[in-house]
């Protein structure tokens, strides 16, 4: 009789959540609480696009500046070369004190994402290109640390999402996905946490972008693993260590319907 043991682990799934802001027209409300303004929306996406632009401009200038004084134009775009890049822009123009700090690093790191895309044969993107602020588009991400995105309620009792240095935003969203995002707040609550959010402006619309990992647990499963003994014999397909029994497939009518089938097919002329 063979033996089985089957481990039920938890699966874990990052999840897009994209909800709708209304950002203020004012920073403060009337109980003192600081409120995301539509002005501090449009700065940090302002920034955003700033920083790629400026250290795109600086990198092509470099390689230019090699070809022609006979290098060869081998340029290495990382971390620790955009990061003397964003030291200096930090040091000549102090209005980027105003974005959040993680969100200058996520500009920084797509810029790289997308010279490491450009430099990958399989992909075919094409070179890194500025961005435009006629678009009417832009964004940029915070990344979560110490529950520094959330959501709470103001001295109102309504929910707002709390961004990190610039307060809080009205959202609008489905019942479902609030329970989600308040589970994703929740400390207590390991099943899932929030890992950061994106704030993005299209067509005069802002919307936040929730990137959740949700942990999945199988129902009746208690804890993180849990082992089944199945004994696979002739009487019966399985009988689980729990008592559960799985009986034999009862395959009379299929073997019948082939059988039948089979008897007609020779008897068919073009057979």
């Amino acid at each position: 009789m063979l033996q089985l043991v089957i481990y039920f682990i938890m699966n874990v799934v990052n999840k897009n959540l994209e909800v709708r802001i209304y950002p203020s027209k004012v920073d403060k409300n009337d109980k003192g609480e600081k409120i995301a303004s539509l002005d501090s929306i449009l700065s940090n996406v302002g920034i955003s696009r700033f920083i790629f632009n400026q250290e795109l401009a600086f990198i092509n200038n470099f390689r230019r500046l090699l070809v022609e004084n006979g290098y060869e134009d081998k340029v290495i775009v990382n971390n620790s070369s955009c990061n003397c890049i964003l030291k200096m822009l930090k040091n000549d123009y102090s209005f980027m004190e105003k974005a959040e700090s993680s969100s200058r690093q996520q500009s920084q790191r797509d810029l790289i994402t997308a010279f490491k895309r450009y430099h990958n044969p399989n992909l075919k993107s094409n070179y890194p290109r500025f961005k435009k602020k006629k678009d009417n588009k832009g964004s940029f991400r915070i990344i979560n640390n110490n529950n520094n995105i959330r959501i709470q309620k103001d001295k109102y009792g309504y929910d707002k999402i709390k961004l990190a240095k610039l307060g809080l935003v009205k959202f609008k969203t489905s019942k479902k996905y609030k329970e989600l995002l308040h589970k994703a707040t929740d400390k207590n609550d390991q099943t899932a946490k929030i890992n950061h959010i994106t704030i993005k402006k299209e067509n005069d619309k802002y919307y936040a972008v929730f990137n959740i990992e949700c942990i999945h647990t199988p129902h009746k499963i208690m804890g993180p693993k849990q082992q089944i003994g199945i004994d696979i014999g002739c009487g019966k397909l399985a009988v689980l260590s729990n008592k559960q029994e799985i009986p034999n497939l009862d395959l009379t009518k299929e073997t019948e319907k082939i059988i039948h089938y089979t008897r007609n097919r020779k008897n068919h002329p073009l057979y």
